[in-house]
């Protein structure tokens, strides 16, 4: 659904004759006023041959100090920023108004979803292409007691298609037995029978070759223990979206809008200020009237409208939304109690229950949680409260959209984050931590809190949390890692 904001940001008094244009003071910026019309300069000419006033006036858009338009702000396609002039006559609009320059920011949103990349069901000891193997004469693939194993000094291996670059691999093995990898040549022990593991790669590229040995343990065992199957997902970095921005200046001639530039595109996260430079292009109006009867208008007011995914008719600044993760089940993330809008997205996540019995979050060093503004909130900063649980791991470092603080375990502290409609909050590891501390609680508030009672929402679920192949469902919730030790630890 397409939705529009409108400002009026200046007046412009043009007296009939060779009067000076004047303008007026600019009202008091509002938060719905995110950008500023400002005149740069007016000429009026009076054309005595043909009886009729002359006028170009020029002008240019601005940010003001505060309440500045973001990028998250703008949609898919095109975002116009309509100038219009507006005839006034002894106080009341006279005539249609006339619409004479606009500025396109138009936006292309790439917000990348995880992928699976092979999937694989050891049913026989032939491998699907693009795998590959490499040893002796005799096959890699052995049948087992149940399912197929790698002999030692054997390798199947997988190369990465194009298209996959700057990502992350997630690497997972189902295994019916216990025993030992080598992946890439590092040795991985998988201790308990019967279970996924899940490795997470990353520095690989399209080209990369995955590769998976039988690695001899030191019981003695010559092969990799016996496999259900493999799949491979590659998830992006990370699940902000990024904005590519291109403004195009055009005048309208006639009935038909002309294009008098574009400016280079530019490249925004959603909190992102739009670059002044975006804006900087001088709006011409140039127009006549006649002055052989005298009924003209004595005043033309300017405004501008935008066209973009933000409604300010409805907006407000009171805001109010959480969850609760010590009030779910520990198995997947439907499962806590969410208040207030959605707008939440996940990757690489853990949701458990650790020893004492209460359900926890946290991430993992490549781990993130975001939550996305509404398009109908027109603060500038919200208070973001996370609360860590109180058991052993409810202490460590939690790093909300660029501020790290270390918890204690069971306390609470409030980040102060700058927010704006369709803003992101991110939540992630300190840079070189392989964990956050375990989270029980997140609220996310501004002014009266007014959504404090809205009804439970659900969050989004996205694509790496429930993956679909061929009608089969992989939760990538519930795998665990038998090379992450804190999950093992737990």
């Amino acid at each position: 659904m397409r939705k529009i904001f409108t400002f009026i940001a200046c007046s412009l008094l043009l007296p009939m004759g060779w009067a000076n244009a004047l303008a007026q003071e600019s009202p008091t910026v509002t938060p719905a006023q995110r950008l500023n019309l400002e005149l740069i300069n007016n000429v009026s000419r009076y054309n005595i041959d043909e009886q009729q006033n002359e006028y170009t006036n020029t002008f240019r858009l601005t940010q003001p100090t505060d309440n500045k338009l973001t990028a998250g702000m703008l949609k898919q396609g095109d975002n116009y920023i309509t100038v219009t002039r507006q005839g006034v006559k002894d106080g009341e609009t006279v005539g249609q108004p006339t619409e004479f320059a606009r500025i396109n920011m138009n936006t292309d949103i790439s917000k990348r979803d995880a992928e699976i990349l092979t999937d694989i069901e050891f049913t026989s000891t032939t491998l699907p292409s693009p795998w590959t193997y490499s040893g002796g004469s005799r096959a890699p693939l052995v049948a087992g007691n149940s399912g197929y194993y790698i002999r030692s000094g054997y390798t199947i291996s997988y190369t990465i298609p194009a298209g996959y670059d700057d990502g992350i691999l997630l690497l997972n093995i189902g295994t019916y037995t216990a025993g030992y990898f080598k992946i890439n040549g590092n040795t991985t022990s998988q201790t308990t029978a019967n279970k996924w593991n899940q490795y997470v790669l990353t520095g690989f590229n399209s080209g990369s070759t995955i590769s998976i040995q039988g690695a001899t343990s030191t019981g003695g065992n010559s092969a990799s223990p016996n496999m259900l199957g493999i799949y491979i997902v590659w998830a992006p970095k990370t699940i902000v979206p990024s904005y590519s921005i291109t403004p195009t200046y055009s005048k309208k001639e006639g009935n038909n809008w002309v294009n008098v530039s574009t400016l280079s595109s530019q490249t925004y996260s959603p909190n992102d200020e739009i670059n002044s430079n975006s804006l900087a292009v001088s709006l011409e109006d140039f127009f006549v009237e006649s002055t052989i009867n005298n009924n003209h208008p004595d005043s033309y007011n300017y405004s501008s409208n935008l066209d973009a995914n933000i409604d300010w008719s409805v907006m407000t600044g009171d805001f109010y939304a959480s969850v609760d993760f010590t009030k779910g089940d520990g198995s997947d993330l439907e499962s806590p109690e969410f208040i207030g809008p959605d707008g939440w997205g996940y990757l690489l996540v853990s949701y458990h229950n650790p020893s004492g019995g209460t359900p926890a979050f946290y991430l993992n060093g490549t781990g993130e949680l975001i939550y996305t503004m509404p398009p109908t909130f027109t603060g500038n900063t919200v208070n973001v409260t996370v609360t860590s649980t109180n058991h052993e791991y409810g202490a460590g470092i939690l790093v909300v959209n660029g501020t790290s603080h270390t918890f204690t375990q069971g306390s609470s502290y409030t980040y102060i984050v700058p927010a704006s409609a369709n803003g992101v909050i991110q939540f992630k590891s300190a840079e070189g931590q392989s964990y956050t501390c375990d989270i029980a609680k997140i609220v996310i508030q501004s002014g009266n809190g007014t959504a404090m009672h809205a009804p439970l929402s659900q969050p989004i679920k996205h694509s790496l949390k429930k993956l679909n192949l061929n009608g089969k469902e992989i939760n990538l919730q519930k795998i665990e890692s038998s090379s992450d030790n804190k999950q093992v630890k737990r």
